[in-house]
């Protein structure tokens, strides 16, 4: 839930933001629109991933993290993702640890590597990482962050 309320929450400063641009009324229509769609659509990966089971977990360490798999991953391929970043993979739907969780990062496409149509959520933990450091490693790799 939380991170639909976040995505919710970007999606109404993004159309605050367009409704102060200095375009053109039908052109302010238009983007306020594309913000809308591009919003609900944010909302469906978040909710598809976290509504979903996870299928395995990559434990690779405290400084690099924890990856749940969650849909379009079958096991060798994520004992392949796991073994490429070093990391311990364990099957099934325990996942990653939430204590000293900082943030997570949800990934479209890939995992550590790249899995077209796939889902995965990457874990960050303290000490190693602070929320700060957790959201600039997840946007610097195209993710979607959210503190936690």
């Amino acid at each position: 839930m939380k991170n639909v309320a976040l995505v919710t929450l970007v999606a109404v400063a993004a159309l605050s933001v367009a409704c102060e641009s200095p375009l053109s009324p039908e052109d302010k229509s238009k983007e306020k629109a594309q913000i809308s769609v591009l919003a609900l659509v944010g909302v469906g990966v978040l909710q598809s991933a976290s509504a979903s089971a996870i299928a395995g977990s990559c434990n690779v360490s405290p400084s690099s993290g924890c990856m749940d798999y969650y849909t379009g991953w079958s096991t060798a391929q994520m004992q392949s993702d796991c073994t490429a970043a070093s990391g311990a993979f364990t099957a099934g739907s325990a996942g990653c640890s939430s204590a000293s969780r900082v943030g997570s990062c949800l990934f479209t496409n890939r995992g550590f590597t790249t899995n077209t149509g796939a889902t995965s959520v990457l874990r960050f933990y303290g000490p190693a990482h602070t929320t700060g450091s957790a959201q600039t490693g997840c946007v610097g790799s195209s993710g979607t962050f959210t503190a936690n």
